[in-house]
């Protein structure tokens, strides 16, 4: 299964996109190391892409719920999708993942 980091791959190359995607901010259970859950296809989870000025109201509404909602990245134009951890500085470690430039991920894409 594609897991977190394979569906965004999927998503982003549908869009023709890029992204960033925070490590440090995805919601992860207890006791489950974000290396086995970035690998895991959680089939109650969503993967959404929303203008920075919809995600409180989208956040609201998954609270009602009782789900977790977490800004996890910001989609780029570089067709470059990056892992970025704490790494210790401002800016963080980041890590390429997926260059759409240099080859397709599924094939399926603008």
């Amino acid at each position: 299964m594609a897991g977190l980091i394979g569906s965004s791959l999927m998503l982003l190359e549908a869009s023709g996109k890029g992204a960033d995607i925070f490590l440090q901010r995805i919601p992860v259970p207890l006791e489950v190391p974000l290396s086995d859950w970035l690998l895991t296809f959680p089939s109650f989870g969503f993967i959404l892409s929303l203008r920075p000025h919809n995600t409180p109201k989208v956040r609201e509404r998954f609270s009602k719920f009782g789900l977790v909602c977490e800004t996890i990245g910001k989609v780029t134009y570089t067709k470059r999708v990056f892992l970025v951890g704490d790494g210790g500085n401002k800016n963080g470690d980041k890590n390429l993942v997926w260059d759409f430039n240099e080859e397709a991920f599924t094939g399926v894409g603008p």
